[in-house]
């Protein structure tokens, strides 16, 4: 689900990071931004394995990093449509308890 302009700039005033997501078909790229949200670095890849393991390890750097939410990527093939990612991803916005931001 797509979130407005109003929606981040509500999450700015908390002073914490974002962590950010790249979901693939074998690997989840990690990265996370500063306090201020202007400087992001790669945090981690991730290797897929089960999924209760690797969204526990997504969890977990959530609440290490004291992000204030998740930014996923919607994966899109070149065409527009939706990616084969798209399943998973679901899943995951279902089961967190974080604000989960998605870019179209």
């Amino acid at each position: 689900m797509p979130v407005s302009i109003e929606d981040i700039a509500k999450l700015k005033g908390q002073n914490k990071p974002l962590l950010s997501l790249d979901l693939g078909a074998k690997r989840i790229g990690v990265g996370i931004s500063d306090r201020t949200w202007m400087i992001a670095s790669s945090l981690e890849v991730i290797q897929h394995e089960k999924f209760t393991i690797t969204a526990k390890r997504i969890a977990n750097l959530y609440a290490d990093h004291k992000a204030c939410a998740i930014v996923i990527g919607l994966p899109l093939n070149m065409d527009g449509s939706e990616g084969p990612e798209r399943s998973p991803l679901e899943t995951l916005c279902v089961i967190s308890t974080s604000s989960i931001l998605i870019f179209r």
